[in-house]
C-alpha cells in the first residue's frame, strides 16, 4: 500500500488476510501445485456497501477497503510462490514436555556454556550497511534482582541460565536469531524481508510459547525444587532497522541493529 511521506508516495508493508478454498491439487517429489479460491477472511472483514460500491471493513483497524484494492492484491498474487516458514517443532504440547524433561534431567549439572556458532553475527554481516524489515522480540526476567537476594549465587546462576537458554531455544524454534543477551534479557530478531505476514506470526507465536514455557514448565519445576517462581516481560515490534558496525578502532567493535524498532 502507499502512504504519503512529505508529498512523496512511499511503499510500506501491508497485510490482507484471506482464506483459501483449494480446488485442485497435484503433487510430485519436489512441488505441490494447487488452484485455490481466495476469499477475504470473514473473521477480519465485514462486507459493506459504500457509495454504491462494494467494500470491506477491517474489524481490527476500522479501515474501509474498497473491493478494487482487494482485487488488485489478488492480481499481484497470481502464480507467485506461497512462503511459509514453519517452526522446527510445531507441536507445542510436545515441545513443552520435551523442555520440562530436559530441565529436570540436567538439573544437577553445572550448565557450562561453551563457545558456539553465532548465526546472528553472520546475518548482521550480510545486512551491514542496509536497511531491512525485522520483527524484534524482547523477553526479560522480572524481579531478577530480588531473586538474587533470596537464593545463593549458584542457584541464581542456574535459574538465570535456564531462563535465558529456554527463551533462546524458542526464538530458534521459530526460525529467528538471538541477537544478544543483555543481563536477564534476550533479544531475538526475525527477518521479515519477503515474508512479512509469516514473520509477524512467528514472532507472536514465539512470545506466546515463552509465556507457556515459564508458566507451565519453569515455574512448576522451581516450585517442585522449593525455589521462588520467576516473572517475565515480553515485547514485540516490527519495522525498518539498519545494520552496521559500531565501536572504537583497536578497542572493541561489533555489528548491531539501530532504528526506532530497536529502541525499547
Amino acid at each position: 500500500m502507499d502512504i504519503e511521506d512529505k508529498g512523496n508516495k512511499k511503499q510500506v508493508p501491508g497485510r490482507m488476510d484471506f482464506i483459501m478454498e483449494p480446488e485442485f491439487i497435484s503433487e510430485d517429489e519436489d512441488t505441490i501445485t494447487f488452484k485455490a479460491r481466495m476469499v477475504p477472511d470473514p473473521k477480519r472483514y465485514e462486507l459493506l456497501e459504500s457509495d454504491g460500491k462494494t467494500a470491506y471493513l477491517d474489524k481490527f483497524t476500522r479501515t474501509l477497503i474498497p473491493w478494487d484494492e482487494f482485487a488488485k492484491a489478488m492480481e499481484n498474487m497470481n502464480e507467485i510462490p506461497i512462503v511459509s516458514t514453519m517452526p522446527k517443532q510445531f507441536d507445542f504440547c510436545t515441545y513443552l514436555k520435551e523442555r520440562k524433561s530436559e530441565i529436570l534431567n540436567h538439573w544437577d549439572e553445572k550448565y557450562i556454556i561453551g563457545e558456539s556458532e553465532k548465526p546472528a553475527e553472520k546475518l548482521l554481516e550480510e545486512l551491514e550497511g542496509k536497511e531491512s524489515y525485522i520483527a524484534v522480540l524482547y523477553v526479560d526476567m522480572e524481579g531478577s534482582t530480588r531473586l538474587s537476594s533470596q537464593v545463593d549465587s549458584e542457584t541464581y546462576t542456574k535459574i538465570m541460565k535456564i531462563f535465558l537458554m529456554q527463551m533462546a531455544k524458542i526464538i530458534d524454534n521459530f526460525r529467528g536469531y538471538v541477537l544478544k543477551f543483555v543481563g536477564d534479557c534476550v533479544i531475538g530478531i526475525f527477518l521479515a524481508e519477503g515474508n512479512f505476514p509469516n514473520t509477524c506470526d512467528n514472532s507472536v507465536q514465539a512470545a506466546m510459547l515463552m509465556c507457556s514455557t515459564v508458566e507451565d514448565v519453569i515455574n512448576p519445576i522451581l516450585i517442585q525444587k522449593g525455589l521462588p517462581e520467576i516473572g517475565f516481560h515480553i515485547g514485540v515490534d516490527i519495522g525498518l532497522v539498519r545494520a552496521d558496525k559500531f565501536g572504537a578502532l583497536d578497542i572493541a567493535s561489533f555489528n548491531d541493529l539501530i532504528g526506532y524498532t530497536m529502541n525499547w
